[in-house]
């Protein structure tokens, strides 16, 4: 009895990275977040772990730190400031129309927990089904440079892991109810600020390697880091544009989804290298043919030199994709304008007051871990 006693106690005082056994550490967690759900799916990346879990007909999303008793405490304590450097980010961006918030923090076992309700699909769902069209293409592009000039103001300069599975989609029709069909599809988010700033906070230029331009390769010091990655996210725009209009091919002349993140043994597509190699080329753009609007090509062209400082700025390339959504659909021009113009005035009668069901949160979270 006793055994079981001291067992318990151990148990409710859990320290997550000392548990060596996986099967006992997810039923922790999977025990303390029971008031979100019960969990229904569990995956693992390279840095995280997420939980999806079922409460009636809602799915939350938890996410954590990837973390085990393998690892170093210096290892340990990287994944965790860096995890709580995401939640700092996101808390300072502060704007609902064009960023991905969360719902709820919470620390499980020593370690920190987002969990948020999952209401979108994402553009890597969209790209999947079919391939967008020139209209609905350039409304989520649109936005999205919206959200990164945002982050750009806040002294985010670099989002660093831009790509379909990071940019979230509300259909515009589910939002609002209109008596003939929207002139466009898609309301846009930027999702995941992990990583963003990493090269200049942890001198890493962390990304995922489809959507990595040359620099994102090499060391980056802090006197670099303002004009050297200042148009790493614009690369991986040209990349995310290129692939909305060909129904998810790569720029390297493969379908993204059919080479990464898939770690194959002996797989080319896992190396560095091949990668490297690729982003060094100016002229990297195997099927223009899928593309039959010339100026977007011109635009994607652009947006992946190899040189940074001949890449368009954002307001070159909102400047180009509104001329061209006003030259195909003056409705969906004029629609688009309206509507960001609605989400904006909203936003900023409401940023007056912060985020304040957050705060107290986020602050919570950082003091707890301000000694590790």
């Amino acid at each position: 009895m006793v055994d079981v006693l001291l067992l318990f106690k151990k148990v409710l005082n859990m320290i997550l990275w000392e548990c060596e056994n996986e099967n006992v550490k997810n039923l922790y967690v999977e025990t303390n977040l029971t008031e979100f759900g019960k969990v229904i799916g569990h995956f693992s990346t390279l840095y995280s772990e997420i939980y999806t879990l079922k409460k009636h007909n809602n799915i939350y999303i938890a996410k954590a730190p990837k973390i085990n008793a393998n690892q170093s405490y210096e290892k340990i304590k990287d994944q965790i400031s860096k995890f709580i450097f995401e939640i700092d980010h996101i808390y300072s961006t502060c704007n609902s129309s064009l960023i991905i918030k969360f719902g709820y923090a919470k620390v499980i076992g020593g370690v920190p927990f987002l969990i948020s309700a999952k209401r979108h699909m994402t553009l890597r769902d969209a790209i999947e089904e079919q391939a967008l069209s020139d209209v609905d293409a350039i409304s989520v592009a649109y936005q999205v440079v919206c959200a990164l000039e945002y982050c750009a103001l806040k002294n985010i300069v670099c989002h660093q892991d831009l790509k379909p599975e990071n940019i979230f989609l509300d259909q515009i029709d589910k939002k609002f109810v209109y008596q003939t069909p929207y002139s466009f599809r898609y309301q846009a988010y930027l999702a995941d600020l992990g990583i963003a700033n990493a090269a200049l906070i942890f001198n890493r230029p962390w990304g995922s390697r489809p959507y990595m331009p040359l620099e994102q390769y090499n060391k980056v010091t802090q006197d670099l880091f303002n004009t050297t990655f200042s148009k790493v996210d614009i690369f991986a725009l040209g990349v995310n544009l290129y692939e909305m209009l060909t129904g998810g091919m790569h720029p390297i002349g493969e379908r993204t989804s059919d080479i990464w993140p898939r770690s194959i043994l002996g797989n080319k597509w896992s190396r560095e290298e091949v990668w490297k190699k690729w982003a060094s080329k100016d002229i990297k753009i195997k099927f223009p043919q899928k593309i039959s609007n010339e100026r977007l090509l011109e635009l994607i062209e652009g947006c992946v030199q190899t040189d940074s400082a001949s890449r368009p700025d954002y307001k070159a390339i909102k400047s180009i994709l509104l001329k061209e959504l006003n030259k195909l659909d003056l409705n969906a021009f004029e629609s688009l304008n309206a509507y960001l113009n609605m989400l904006m005035e909203a936003e900023s009668l409401n940023s007056s007051s912060g985020w304040p069901y957050m705060e107290g949160l986020v602050k919570d979270i950082n003091q707890y871990f301000e000694n590790l």
